[in-house]
């Protein structure tokens, strides 16, 4: 029992290599802890942003293509005169005893907007911007008309090229939307 109680009471302790060693290897497994977690979180918040992303383009898209069948115009037009790229169409509704009645779907100032047109100001839609999360590519973006070269038809092919653009940890994630849909 003497040596026994000896050992217990010894005042021996860890040598200076036995130390090093133990937190050499604390910090390896600290290390490929820290990475894993920070890869996980990074690639959730990229699935995230990726989701919403499309959840808010198929929004912008089925809104567009809703607009158009619902208010189902008598004929469609480029916005402004053609020549000067206003990014959007004009559509026009005759109204028996109403007049003509005109709605306008642009694209500016990287916002959409779905708007009657003021009757006062003769091409100005009134500012109601369709809100999403996600910031719309104003350059990339484009909402155009194919009418065989004229500026007005009553049947074509609207053609919608949607950009839209998220921004986490200063990485850009960008999602590219085309379609196109005859009236």
């Amino acid at each position: 029992m003497g040596t026994f109680v000896k050992k217990l009471v010894g005042e021996k302790g860890f040598s200076v290599i036995e130390l090093l060693a133990a937190l050499t290897l604390f910090s390896l497994i600290s290390g490929v802890i820290y990475a894993t977690i920070t890869f996980g979180f990074d690639a959730y918040y990229k699935v995230n942003i990726e989701g919403s992303l499309r959840d808010e383009g198929d929004l912008v898209m089925s809104t567009i293509i809703s607009q158009l069948y619902e208010y189902a115009p008598d004929n469609v037009q480029i916005l402004g005169n053609g020549v000067d790229n206003l990014n959007g169409v004009i559509l026009n509704k005759n109204v028996y005893r109403n007049g003509e009645l005109r709605k306008v779907i642009k694209i500016a100032n990287d916002a959409l907007f779905i708007n009657d047109l003021d009757s006062a100001a003769s091409n100005t839609p009134n500012v109601n911007p369709f809100v999403i999360k996600s910031t719309i590519d104003g350059l990339n973006s484009k909402i155009t008309l194919d009418c065989n070269g004229i500026t007005q038809c009553s049947s074509g092919i609207i053609q919608i090229k949607l950009v839209l653009t998220q921004t986490f940890k200063n990485k850009v994630q960008k999602l590219e939307l085309d379609s196109k849909f005859g009236f």
